[in-house]
């Protein structure tokens, strides 16, 4: 029985082309030839390298170099900052917010309000909070928003002032690089046709040399 239609078919893979030999290059001796045509490569790849990062730098927004975590880390003197909260950036750390990656301080937030220290199980603000004093702490210490007790002042007649801080995490506005460094123009399409032009004339002077080299070695 001829069992040909079940033979599974070998996937058929495709090889890279092989690079196009400059007709200058054809009579060096193999291995010169690809050590020039390795150098060619890893001076083409640099000019693009240097063209992408360019172009990279033009489009992203500046942020802190290598892996800054802490405002501590930061020199804060070449960025200009916002005044109302440049005095945070030092303690501040660089993390993940809902916003993307942002400096974020944690800052005290402070509340005081009054409270009876009578009319107990009695509730005010559409029933969500305590009147008496005892029964409001309560919630608000064992809360999981973090208030802590700072005072409790009396304030008239079987009344008290309450005040209680917690620490919020705010996000600072993005810090603005200072220009202390020279600024790198995106290459142009004619420098880059100038860079690939200097590159073939390099790899034709550096071509015609060995080509000359092994002639002579040949005659002698």
């Amino acid at each position: 029985m001829d069992n040909t239609e079940n033979t599974p078919t070998e996937p058929v893979v495709e090889q890279p082309a092989a690079p196009e030999i400059p007709a200058f290059l054809k009579d060096v001796d193999p291995e010169k030839r690809d050590a020039i045509l390795a150098k060619l490569g890893r001076f083409k790849e640099q000019a693009v390298a240097v063209s992408e990062a360019a172009e990279g730098a033009a489009e992203e927004p500046a942020k802190p170099q290598g892996e800054v975590v802490s405002g501590k880390d930061v020199d804060w003197s070449e960025y200009e900052l916002d005044y109302s909260v440049k005095h945070l950036y030092p303690e501040a750390r660089y993390q993940n917010t809902p916003q993307g990656p942002r400096w974020v301080a944690q800052i005290d937030e402070f509340f005081s309000t009054e409270r009876d220290f009578g009319s107990f199980n009695k509730r005010i603000k559409n029933d969500t909070e305590f009147l008496n004093l005892g029964q409001f702490l309560n919630d608000m210490l064992n809360s999981p928003e973090g208030w802590k007790l700072i005072s409790v002042l009396p304030s008239g007649t079987g009344r008290a002032g309450v005040l209680m801080q917690r620490v919020v995490p705010v996000i600072l506005p993005d810090p603005i690089p200072l220009k202390t460094e020279t600024e790198v123009a995106v290459p142009t399409d004619a420098e880059l046709a100038n860079v690939q032009t200097a590159a073939d004339s390099f790899a034709a002077e550096v071509g015609g040399a060995e080509a000359a080299a092994t002639t002579e070695e040949v005659q002698q």
